[in-house]
């Protein structure tokens, strides 16, 4: 009883401070939630993946009912099967197979193990960043650190949905030459070293370090005529 009514009269001190300080206290600061993630399937591989965790389970089930690992098996496959139930239909029985189990093809007297799926598709257009990785300058303009040109087609343009064609890019030394060399648009500060300005499309009059990526975000704004609008709504 002591317990309870001590951390009542804390909850009821704490409740007369904070509504003291409310008269002082400044507006409360945003805060983001904490970062989740979740899995996404992208390619055959991560199918494999699936199945793997599905025989595992498979397994312990059937240990728990009593069957014995050298039992026979039949993976069936679900009424009115889809070209992806036929698919990871062929992963199960490999995985299976792989593991030791002994798979008919055929149903008769064996165990018959079926198995339901269902795809989800996310047709969004809002492009799925990667974390710590990008950060949107202005509408339509997003700057990408720590990417070079190992696996930049797939870490950004393949997220974005877009080609070299639509990419641009800026750089101020050899390790940045092989993606300027690639994009659509390639553009290099004013310290940029000498042969990757030879390099680019177009060199800024800032230097790096003292605006030269915003001139290029301006330049950029202004060649897809979004410059005005984004000006206006600050303006008004």
């Amino acid at each position: 009883m002591s317990f309870i009514k001590a951390l009542g009269w804390t909850v009821a001190a704490g409740t007369v401070f904070a509504l003291s300080g409310c008269g002082s206290a400044p507006i409360p600061l945003a805060q983001n939630f904490e970062l989740t993630s979740q899995y996404k399937v992208r390619s055959a591989g991560h199918w494999e993946l699936l199945s793997r965790d599905v025989v595992a389970q498979t397994r312990v089930t059937l240990e728990k009912a009593g069957y014995a690992p050298s039992t026979p098996l039949h993976v069936a496959a679900p009424p009115q099967s889809s070209a992806f139930d036929l698919g990871f239909r062929d992963f199960l029985i490999t995985e299976l197979v792989q593991g030791g189990a002994t798979v008919q093809q055929n149903p008769g007297a064996v165990l018959e193990v079926t198995y339901n799926t269902q795809v989800v598709r996310h047709n969004s257009d809002r492009p799925h960043f990667i974390p710590g990785q990008f950060t949107m300058l202005a509408a339509g303009v997003m700057a990408a650190y720590g990417l070079r040109h190992e696996h930049l087609d797939t870490q950004l343009l393949a997220t974005l949905g877009l080609t070299w064609a639509q990419a641009a890019a800026m750089g101020d030394d050899w390790p940045d030459l092989p993606v300027m060399r690639r994009c659509a648009l390639a553009c290099a500060p004013a310290n940029a070293h000498a042969e990757v300005q030879a390099s680019a499309h177009h060199v800024t009059q800032a230097r790096g370090g003292d605006g030269a990526a915003r001139e290029f975000c301006d330049l950029l704004l202004m060649a897809s005529g979004r410059y005005a609008g984004l000006l206006e709504a600050y303006c008004t």
